[in-house]
């Protein structure tokens, strides 16, 4: 049963709220939280900063039992209470490498203030980013041990998880949108090519293993913004430097790469750079016809720049100071030794220098210095269904999604069911706000009340409308996960398309269908699925998917497209295993 909607102070009402959103999420609806103390003024008692460090890493590590942001205000307070009364690193220098910025971006404030130890607001986002990347990789990385697999593991979750938009427009009068943080990006599952392989870049790293976008010579590609140069990821394991292409969503496919997996979908080998360098051929077979080349050539990979993705957090001694004390399981990648990866890459052949990619750093300014209205309330509302509904379930779904924990009574299926109220509930969502609004207001005249009430229905009803889109597609993902193909399938087909035929996962919905009947051995209708978007910001990876997949099973598309699926939602929720399966898939 769905949990009726919370009486709460409304989002929007709340000018509080919006200051905390923009430093991560700000909560309208409070949780109960564990309190330590008070800001303070001075030194602190003997031992005391022991206690404030395991205070803040032990909740940071369990921000799903709290509602939105406060509790990260909080881990931040704490934390820079506690590193005040830690000694800087001995021999700490800025990195070398922050010389090759632009001249623009080296002056930032962020840069000049690199060795200062204090954790500003803004660290809070930081935190919660490399928690989630860490918890992500830790399960995504797949179950075999060589570097690797894990590599493609993670690429396949990126590409499965992170729907892709189109580019966003340089230089536009009225963007459609701020390009995001990784931490957003993970956060509402959609992102651009460049904000994909950020986040695949940072999944690597919380796994020990070097990735860099690759640079061609400037001109090879459209030259449209600071990111034209930008090609693909590649990933240096035992002096090899291996392709993947963030927005295709494939691998670069060595020599004979391309070939059948177990369970019916494609096992792509990524080439290395030196395959593609020494073959035209290589790249060639992603070409999708003599009218649409894939835009590389074979000539244009003698001289790659490797682009090391690095936030000023990530270099700044403070981030180095805490990860040096994170142990065991509270271990992650808070920093980066930007120089050392980059000598590892220009030490392999083709790659002739390494530097910062200034697309981080630009990104933090742009998103400290916000002053467009418009742009404002878009991350706003984009935040907005976070932060609704009784205990904010789909908040909550979705950090405990990010942790692998998928089934069971506090799981992601668990508040992603409770973010999923039914229609008829939406419908009188308005009568349940003046029910509210009469027991705190009993005295207040009903006309007045009901006016209020439809006023706030009219606000959220389409954010409770968006967070159940949310969720019915996440639990889609969670049960492909789960190796529950048939769920997966009724959520993608009946639950997402066919509720929303044209909602805002229409285009991930279609791939993640093709996935799945992939991996169900229906090569056909998998076929059908990839082909049956020719609108989607993907159409060239997934037309690619489908002409491999059908060399592959002598499978050819159907002769019409597939039929609209049935809209109305079964009665029942498909049954749980008792234990969710991590099946090894191909790609």
């Amino acid at each position: 049963m769905h949990n009726k909607p919370k009486a709460c102070v409304p989002l929007l009402a709340c000018p509080a709220v919006l200051i905390a959103t923009l430093v991560l999420l700000g909560t309208a609806c409070r949780d109960e939280a564990p309190m330590l103390g008070t800001g303070t003024t001075g030194p602190l008692q003997p031992g005391y900063e022991d206690e404030l460090f395991e205070y803040a890493i032990r909740n940071l590590n369990r921000l799903d039992r709290f509602n939105s942001g406060e509790m990260l205000q909080q881990i931040t307070e704490r934390l820079d209470q506690w590193i005040a009364e830690q000694p800087p690193l001995k021999d700490w220098e800025p990195d070398p490498l922050l010389k090759t910025l632009p001249e623009q971006l080296a002056n930032l404030t962020s840069i000049e203030e690199l060795d200062q130890l204090d954790l500003p607001p803004h660290d809070g986002a930081v935190l919660q980013q490399a928690v989630w990347l860490r918890d992500i990789s830790a399960w995504a990385r797949g179950k075999r041990i060589d570097p690797l697999s894990q590599a493609r593991h993670l690429f396949d979750w990126t590409v499965r998880n992170i729907q892709l938009e189109p580019p966003l427009s340089a230089g536009d009068a009225s963007p459609r949108r701020m390009a995001r943080l990784p931490w957003e990006t993970l956060l509402l599952g959609e992102g651009t090519a460049i904000e994909r392989s950020w986040v695949y870049v940072l999944l690597l790293r919380q796994q020990g293993i070097d990735a860099a976008l690759l640079g061609l010579p400037q001109g090879s590609a459209d030259d449209d913004g600071p990111t034209a140069a930008v090609w693909a990821v590649g990933v240096l394991i035992d002096g090899e430097v291996y392709l993947f292409d963030l927005d295709l969503g494939l691998p670069v496919p060595a020599p004979d790469g391309v070939t059948l997996a177990p369970d019916g979908g494609l096992d792509i080998r990524p080439a290395t750079l030196a395959e593609a360098a020494a073959d035209d051929a290589v790249l060639r077979r992603l070409d999708l016809d003599a009218d649409s080349p894939y835009p590389v050539r074979a000539a244009e990979l003698n001289e790659v720049t490797a682009l090391i993705a690095a936030s000023p957090a990530e270099l700044s001694q403070r981030m180095a100071l805490l990860e040096s004390y994170l142990v065991g399981e509270q271990r992650m990648v808070l920093s980066i030794d930007a120089s050392a990866q980059a000598e590892r890459f220009t030490a392999t052949d083709h790659v002739t220098d390494a530097r910062l990619w200034p697309y981080p750093f630009a990104i933090v300014a742009e998103q400290r210095t916000i002053d467009n209205p418009e742009i404002v309330r878009q991350k706003i509302m984009a935040l907005a269904p976070f932060q609704i509904g009784a205990n904010q379930p789909l908040w909550k779904g979705r950090l405990l999604h990010f942790q692998g924990k998928l089934v069971g009574e506090r799981s992601a299926t668990h508040f992603y069911q409770q973010a999923r109220p039914s229609n008829d509930q939406l419908d009188q969502l308005a009568e349940h706000y003046f029910q509210a609004l009469r027991q705190a207001n009993p005295e207040a005249g009903e006309m007045e009340l009901r006016e209020m009430a439809q006023q706030r229905a009219r606000i959220e009803h389409p954010l409770y409308v968006r967070a159940k889109q949310d969720a019915s597609y996440w639990l889609g993902l969670v049960n492909y996960e789960r190796d529950v193909l048939e769920a997966a399938v009724d959520y993608f087909e009946k639950r997402v398309l066919g509720a929303w035929p044209d909602g805002p996962w229409t285009h991930g919905a279609r791939y993640n269908l093709g996935r799945t009947y992939a991996a169900m051995g229906e090569p056909r209708l998998a076929i059908d699925q990839f082909i049956s978007d020719p609108l989607s910001p993907a159409r060239n990876g997934n037309v690619l998917r489908a002409r491999w997949l059908s060399e592959l099973t002598a499978e050819e598309p159907a002769d019409e497209p597939p039929t609209e699926p049935d809209a109305s939602e079964p009665s029942a929720e498909p049954p749980e295993p008792l234990v969710p399966a991590t099946p090894e898939r191909g790609e």
